[in-house]
């Protein structure tokens, strides 16, 4: 501890992470876009950069959508801002927002609309 200066909330954390039962490894893709970024560039690009967006969009927001909803993940979120793409891929962020039978809700957020 003396490395670390004594500190005590050093010291606590040290304690908190012996003290577990379970630990998590948290591995991050950076993906450079907003879709809401990324489909501006391509409209200012011109017609045919703007008609490939519309495509990828096309191919892959809606079955994206029912997979997550026939696995019970509603994002209740889903717009430009909240969606990332590297030109070929999207994929859904932010789902502070999202709901999934296995979450247990409480108060207003049980009631049958957020079902």
């Amino acid at each position: 501890m003396a490395f670390w200066g004594g500190s005590s909330a050093f010291r606590g954390r040290l304690a908190a992470l012996a003290d577990a039962t379970a630990s998590l490894v948290l591995f991050l893709e950076f993906v450079p876009y907003t879709l809401q970024a990324w489909l501006s560039t391509q409209v200012a690009e011109g017609r045919v950069a703007s008609e490939a967006a519309a495509v990828l969009m096309e191919a892959q927001l809606l079955p994206t959508v029912e997979s997550m909803n026939a696995a019970g993940i509603h994002h209740f979120d889903g717009h430009f801002g909240n969606l990332l793409t590297d030109g070929h891929q999207l994929f859904f962020a932010d789902f502070g927002l999202a709901t999934s039978p296995s979450f247990d809700l409480s108060g207003l957020c049980n009631e049958r609309w957020f079902r």
